[in-house]
């Protein structure tokens, strides 16, 4: 009776630690996602209002790359206590749809092929208004160099908001 007992225990051990880990797993992917984009025209009246660039990664399903600079350079940019971005995921070619800058319905396999993201990972900057803020961070083949080329394009778009004139007061945008 004892062996048995013994072995039932043994196996609910093995059981909760399987499921522990899958459990574990699960809330890691989880938490390893940008925000998809959905509606960046709002997203643009928030980043008017806030004065934040729009950060987008464009990415494929089962990348790599695209892995590699969503964990280590874009979402500790999303954990900050503080975001200085408004940081957003668009899949290259997904029949998703979203608003569009300009309020238009899109998908995000057309709205990255207008900005011209035919591959993946490519980090494209936006100001407030929809436009271009900085140079779009193309792949990721020299992973010891991207955190810079990170920090520069976030600089540029940055420069390029405190461009823009100031939102009147009891304006919110559209």
């Amino acid at each position: 009776n004892f062996l048995r007992f013994l072995t039932r225990v043994l196996n609910f051990r093995r059981t909760f630690v399987v499921l522990f880990n899958c459990l574990f797993s699960i809330c890691t992917l989880a938490a390893a996602t940008l925000p998809p984009a959905k509606d960046l025209h709002a997203d643009a009246a928030t980043a008017r209002r806030e004065h934040l660039p729009i950060v987008i990664l464009v990415s494929l399903d089962g990348c790599p790359h695209c892995e590699t600079v969503r964990r280590s350079h874009l979402l500790p940019l999303l954990r900050a206590k503080n975001p200085a971005v408004i940081l957003r995921q668009v899949e290259l070619r997904s029949s998703a749809t979203l608003v569009d800058f300009d309020g238009r319905k899109t998908t995000h396999a057309e709205f990255a092929q207008r900005h011209r993201a035919t591959i993946a990972p490519v980090v494209l900057f936006f100001d407030a208004e929809g436009r271009s803020a900085a140079e779009p961070i193309v792949g990721a083949s020299i992973p010891d160099f991207y955190g810079a080329y990170l920090e520069k394009a976030l600089a540029d778009a940055r420069l390029v908001l405190e461009a823009l004139p100031p939102l009147k007061k009891g304006i919110e945008g559209d």
